[in-house]
């Protein structure tokens, strides 16, 4: 059976349509990338470039790292703060040469093993490997941006589009940490860490959907996150993976636990806005990769 589909044509809303129809509108350029619509599943309206199984109907080159650097909203005035204590400042910070002294100003026993194998003295600058998640931060629904750079990060930082209770994530971590917890939050913010409400720490977020990713002829291994996941595709965020659009790429889909894992084969329909990623249909999903992903679409 296929979808039924809502839209929003001139601020209302339209429909119902099913899958050919919603086609037609999109390649008659009735709906752009840029129009809302929505369907069982979906917690809220969501951009047509933001529906995985939809990007087959465009066919996107990458254009700068920028773009995607853009799409990260700014902070709404009242809720630039919202759960954070005051932080001491640079010169505060630079009194404090007591490991222990650092420790208590913004503890979090759980974040080393989260982290743990990373040697984050030795991560590049530049090296775009981290992907944001921004909601609980701001009130707001959640949503995944990146992968970034530490460089990008300070960017994003500085002009109010991250706090410290965005979380954050990179490959070799095991969940989302907050920003204030990074390992080398002082060093790349030049501040101490803004002591985060043990409330906040208590309210979870699900666990990053990681992909592992085989590409030409399974001779090199990718990871990435996972977004708009359902049966029909996914869009993965990963940087400057080797893929081209039509390609066919083998997965191993592992979210927050094994119950809900999956392999399975799927072509690349669309490369993401600045190399940062792209999205993929699914090719012949079995019927215990289908069960997976419906199970866990069911708990979200």
């Amino acid at each position: 059976m296929g979808n039924t589909w809502y839209f929003v044509e001139k601020n209302d809303k339209a429909g119902p349509i099913d899958d050919t129809t919603l086609e037609k509108y999109i390649r008659d350029k009735k709906l752009g990338e840029k129009s809302y619509v929505w369907k069982k599943g979906f917690e809220d309206w969501k951009r047509i470039e933001d529906v995985a199984e939809l990007d087959k109907y465009f066919n996107e080159t990458p254009i700068s790292p920028m773009d995607n650097f853009d799409e990260v909203p700014f902070f709404e005035e009242e809720n630039q703060t919202a759960g954070l204590k005051e932080s001491l400042d640079v010169s505060d910070y630079l009194e404090l040469e007591d490991t222990n002294k650092i420790k208590k100003v913004n503890t979090s026993a759980t974040v080393e093993d989260k982290s743990m194998g990373i040697n984050w003295n030795q991560i590049s600058h530049d090296a775009q490997i981290f992907t944001i998640k921004v909601g609980m931060d701001r009130g707001a629904e959640e949503n995944e941006y990146g992968p970034f750079s530490l460089n990008m990060l300070k960017k994003l930082f500085d002009e109010n589009r991250v706090n410290a209770k965005t979380f954050i994530f990179t490959p070799g971590m095991t969940d989302w940490i907050f920003l204030a917890d990074l390992p080398i939050f002082s060093k790349i913010f030049q501040m101490v860490p803004p002591v985060i409400e043990e409330i906040d720490r208590r309210v979870g977020s699900r666990r990053p959907f990681v992909a592992k990713m085989f590409f030409h002829n399974n001779a090199k291994l990718f990871e990435g996150i996972c977004r708009d996941i359902s049966v029909g595709g996914l869009q993965v965020l990963v940087s400057k993976s080797p893929v081209k659009v039509g390609e066919i790429i083998s997965l191993n889909v592992h979210p927050e636990n094994s119950e809900y894992s999956f392999v399975a084969s799927a072509k690349v329909v669309r490369l993401l806005n600045g190399g940062q990623g792209f999205s993929l249909i699914f090719k012949n999903l079995s019927d215990e990769a289908t069960r997976a992903i419906n199970n866990y679409l069911e708990r979200i």
